[in-house]
């Protein structure tokens, strides 16, 4: 039985939800709706059967917009809702409500903010520490989007604080374009692996993507071996961060050329893991029957 095929990391949202983001880059290619009905060719396209969304709005209507797509789509598998882990006693009453969806049915796997790169102190200090600790006790994770020597140094404190809670690290932690800044992020990258309660996503985010000038796949699959030789395949998640990976390359690329720098590095079975057995283990996730011939949009 081949196994099943997830990618780590995508998002969905509508129309109307999109010109009000700060993370939003100028131009029209994300300024619109991105619905499931426009996320299944690129699924079919590469074989991919199960997803987890990921939260792209930093209020609590994202967490009904979510789960209302998890409900509606059978390829979507897991949810990683908003929570404002920077403001500790809100974050407590939102992780009240991703609980009490999560017993009636929702998938909810992980929680995340979008820090943009502002410190992280608050969620990783103090009362912050609290709210981790409460996350690793129910099972959810926390995603990450580390694009700082500062926000990552906030990552590892944490991590190390709250050794139960499953940590992911999202967009390879944006590693840098100019070589003369590779050690340091290296470096960094070293830090989070040592930390065994820490994954990361083989996906490209939107702080590389805006100051690319085109999709470059060496220079991916070069980020991608240094990832694998840190974290190891255990570890590792393949993602495409569609659609904002719209803005340099389709689904069918992003996901095509990440595989392909994953197989150049690891042996078939190690591959599997990185190509959905990771993200199955790290979020829980129900895979089975995970996206059959017929799957797709419900309704």
């Amino acid at each position: 039985m081949r196994p099943v095929l997830v990618d780590a990391h995508h998002h969905l949202w509508p129309a109307d939800v999109v010109p009000a983001q700060p993370w939003q880059p100028p131009g029209a290619t994300l300024r619109r709706a991105f619905e499931p009905a426009d996320l299944l060719p690129g699924l079919a396209a590469t074989g991919v059967r199960a997803t987890v969304v990921m939260q792209s709005v930093d209020d609590a209507a994202e967490n009904a917009r979510l789960a209302a797509y998890a409900a509606a789509t059978e390829q979507v598998r897991g949810v990683v809702a908003w929570a404002p882990l920077d403001r500790p006693a809100e974050a407590g009453r939102v992780v009240d409500a991703l609980l009490a969806d999560r017993a009636a049915g929702a998938p909810v796997v992980g929680v995340r903010y979008l820090a943009g790169t502002a410190p992280m102190t608050a969620a990783t200090e103090g009362a912050g520490l609290d709210v981790l600790r409460r996350l690793a006790a129910q099972g959810l994770a926390w995603d990450v989007v580390p694009v700082t020597a500062q926000q990552r140094a906030d990552v590892v404190r944490a991590a190390r604080a709250v050794p139960d809670l499953r940590v992911v690290v999202d967009h390879l932690a944006a590693p840098p374009l100019a070589d003369d800044d590779a050690a340091a992020w290296e470096g960094a990258l070293a830090d989070l692996a040592a930390c065994p309660n820490v994954a990361v996503k083989l996906s490209v985010g939107v702080a590389v993507l805006v100051r690319w000038a085109a999709w470059d796949p060496a220079r991916l699959a070069d980020w991608v071996r240094r990832a694998l030789a840190a974290f190891g395949p255990g570890r590792a998640m393949a993602a495409t961060n569609w659609p904002v990976v719209e803005l340099r390359a389709s689904y069918a690329r992003a996901w095509g050329d990440v595989r392909a720098a994953v197989e150049a590095e690891l042996a078939p079975a190690e591959v599997a893991e990185v190509l959905g057995g990771t993200a199955a283990r790290w979020y829980g996730l129900d895979l089975g029957p995970a996206g059959g011939t017929d799957g797709g949009a419900r309704g």
